[in-house]
C-alpha cells in the first residue's frame, strides 16, 4: 500500500502568488518540473520537482 508524502511544501502561483494549488501531474515540460493548477486563479503552470 502507497502512502501519500505531504511534508514537501505545495508550489505557490507565479500569477497569484496563493499556496491553494494542486499538483496535476508529475511530468511537466522538462525532467525536473510538474505540471499544476492554482484553485485561486485557474491557472496552470509547471512548478520544479526538487
Amino acid at each position: 500500500m502507497t502512502q501519500e508524502s505531504d511534508d514537501r511544501p505545495k508550489p505557490r502561483c507565479p500569477f497569484c502568488r496563493s499556496n491553494d494549488t494542486e499538483v496535476i501531474s508529475l511530468f511537466g515540460s522538462q525532467v525536473m518540473t510538474m505540471q499544476c493548477k492554482c484553485h485561486a486563479c485557474g491557472s496552470f503552470f509547471e512548478a520544479s520537482k526538487y
